[in-house]
């Protein structure tokens, strides 16, 4: 069983961060963009730009079909491989009408979170192609379903480098109350400005930092904030090594990378209780508050913030929490996937060989009855020859003849 990940590395994320990160931790080839686009480069631009276009993705882009493009090419020169696209939404469309002409079996990991598929993604078609789809939050299954039956659809959680985002300091040792939010993309930034207002209102020693994408600081203007943008991952570690409480109001969500950083740096969280995040958290380590209610979130901080003791035991809590997510972890319950998966192409090899030997006696019994009567008229057969001898030799001659005509679309030398 070979596996193929097509993958690639969000920019946001730091260099240990982002689900790519499973490829490291799995056995398999990985499809390169620099050798998918010295591929592409043969095909025209204004086909690239219409296949583009066809894809109905917002995220789908000529860098993601130059890779495709090179997968497709693959599929033709390999047989019976497992093909898994890390990021389903970005880069698979079209290799799902080439996957069964030699046997392949396509993966694709999902995950954004079903409010907003639908308009990031609104070709779905190509969904219906795939042989099984890996969800990272529950909330993903029902919506999936209606695509492809609910066996093939498998929940593997995100996973984090646990070896890297570790805690270094004790609860007990940190004398700022730093409140730390990290990230773009589903943040409810209107609640997030609004929490900081009421906590600094009722207490002005709590410090709020913000990591994220300078285009949001227009949110927390004229706040009493430190706003940090394209951090490298030491600096990012240590401002979660530093933090107090980690702050994540939110919009919807599926996984959240950002929450799986700080747990496994041992960081209590705050955050929306919405989309998948119970997948990741619980009562134990984290806090969860309604939809844009920057009231109660505002609370929660407040009142956890100068409780030593209920910050250490959630802090320790929410490292054990992260270890059950640990990447060798997650990689072990991806391979569990790919070995149903595997089965289902050994399985299918036999049936396919039963179809072609049941597929040949048809043909064979569907001549016989023009072949007798020709061939006891040229042997001339008197009454007791054993017919049974003639029908074993014309049996044999065609089951020969039709194995050879096979053989030779395949390419495979005829033993005479």
């Amino acid at each position: 069983m070979k596996i193929n990940f097509v993958s690639f590395h969000m920019a946001l994320h730091a260099e240990h961060s982002g689900y790519s990160q499973i490829v490291r931790y799995l056995n398999g080839g990985k499809f390169d963009l620099k050798d998918s686009k010295s591929f592409s480069r043969f095909v025209p631009s204004h086909i690239k730009n219409k296949l583009v276009v066809y894809s109905a993705s917002s995220w789908f882009n000529e860098d993601r079909l130059a890779t495709e493009l090179s997968v497709i090419l693959n599929m033709f020169t390999e047989r019976r491989q497992i093909y898994h696209f890390i990021y389903g939404e970005n880069s698979y469309h079209y290799s799902g009408w080439f996957s069964r002409l030699r046997g392949h079996k396509i993966i694709c990991t999902y995950h954004l979170p079903p409010s907003i598929f639908p308009n990031e993604v609104k070709s779905i078609e190509h969904i219906r192609r795939l042989d099984a789809i890996l969800v990272v939050a529950n909330n993903q299954i029902d919506f999936f379903a209606q695509f492809i039956p609910r066996k093939r659809i498998f929940f593997i959680p995100h996973g984090i480098d646990t070896n890297y985002f570790q805690p270094k300091v004790s609860f007990l040792r940190k004398r700022d109350k730093i409140c730390l939010f990290v990230g773009n993309y589903l943040r409810d930034f209107k609640t997030l400005a609004e929490v900081i207002r009421i906590v600094q209102l009722k207490d002005n020693s709590v410090k709020f930092v913000i990591i994220t994408q300078p285009e949001h600081f227009e949110h927390l203007k004229d706040m009493k904030v430190t706003l940090r943008t394209n951090l490298t991952d030491a600096e990012l570690l240590l401002y979660y090594q530093k933090a107090t409480i980690y702050l994540q109001p939110m919009r919807d969500c599926t996984a959240n990378n950002s929450i799986l950083e700080a747990l496994s740096c041992g960081l209590p969280v705050i955050a929306t209780d919405i989309g998948g995040i119970r997948d990741y958290v619980d009562e134990s380590c984290a806090i969860l508050t309604p939809p844009g209610n920057a009231h109660a979130m505002a609370y929660e901080i407040l009142r956890l913030i100068d409780d030593k003791q209920t910050l250490v035991e959630m802090g320790e809590n929410a490292r054990q929490k992260a270890l059950q997510f640990d990447w060798c972890k997650i990689a072990m319950k991806a391979r569990q996937v790919y070995e149903k998966i595997n089965a289902q192409i050994e399985c299918e090899s036999v049936l396919t060989r039963l179809k072609l030997m049941v597929s040949i006696f048809r043909k064979i019994t569907n001549m016989i009855p023009v072949l007798l009567p020709l061939s006891l008229y040229r042997l001339k057969l008197k009454k007791g020859f054993q017919i049974w001898q003639v029908l074993r030799r014309i049996v044999c001659f065609k089951i020969r003849n039709t194995l050879r005509k096979r053989r030779k679309k395949r390419g495979e030398k005829i033993n005479r």
